[in-house]
């Protein structure tokens, strides 16, 4: 499985308005309460944002083969959809690279200081 069919799995029924062989992407048109399909969350932390009430979700997923990390966001009023999801510009890593580690600790480090936990 390449990086973007893990993508694909995790948000199937999105349109994406970029998806590079790295894993960064957007992922438009989700529903209301998405949550990432086919994969295991290792953490995740939600944290208001600019606009009145809006949110964004964080996460870390691993499918066993690979892990990410990307947000969950509220759309725009107008956009024609609930949420949309885009990724933090780390993209994806394979578990079994050298980079896992670090990859996991920088991440864990990040969620913890947006969401306060």
């Amino acid at each position: 499985m390449s990086v973007k069919e893990f993508i694909k799995k995790v948000f199937p029924l999105a349109s994406f308005s970029y998806l590079t062989d790295d894993g960064n992407f957007e992922a438009n048109g989700l529903e209301a309460n998405t949550v990432p399909k086919g994969v295991t969350v290792l953490a995740s932390g939600s944290v208001k944002v600019y606009r009145k009430g809006d949110y964004q979700t964080h996460y870390i997923v691993t499918d066993g083969i690979y892990t990410s990390t990307f947000r969950i966001c509220a759309a725009y009023p107008d956009s024609g959809y609930a949420e949309f999801a885009t990724s933090r510009g780390s993209g994806v890593v394979r578990n079994d690279s050298i980079e896992y580690a670090d990859f996991m600790e920088n991440t864990l480090r990040s969620l913890s200081s947006l969401c306060n936990k």
